[in-house]
C-alpha cells in the first residue's frame, strides 16, 4: 500500500515539477519542493518496510520525488536565484 502512494506521489510531484516550467507559475517550485522530499521520505519508509512487496514501484516514485526535488532545486537556483 505505502509503495503505491509513493508511487503516485512520486508523478504528482513530477507533474509539479513541469507546471513549474510554465513561464507565470516559477514561483511553483517552491511548493512543489517540499511535497516531493516529503514524498522521497514515503518512498524511502515504504522501501525499508517491505512487508507487503512491491518494491519497484517504491523505487520508482522515490527516484521521482528526487528528481522533482533536484530540477526544482536547480531551476530556483539558476533561473532566479534563491538568496
Amino acid at each position: 500500500m505505502l509503495s503505491v502512494l509513493a508511487f503516485a506521489w512520486g508523478i504528482l510531484a513530477f507533474l509539479g515539477m513541469a507546471i513549474g516550467f510554465v513561464p507565470y507559475f516559477r514561483s511553483w517550485h517552491w511548493v512543489n519542493i517540499p511535497f516531493a522530499v516529503a514524498g522521497a521520505v514515503l518512498g524511502i519508509v515504504a522501501i525499508l518496510s517491505r512487508r507487503q512487496g512491491g518494491t519497484r514501484s517504491a523505487v520508482a516514485g522515490t527516484t521521482l520525488c528526487m528528481l522533482a526535488s533536484l530540477i526544482g532545486i536547480m531551476r530556483l537556483a539558476f533561473a532566479e536565484g534563491i538568496g
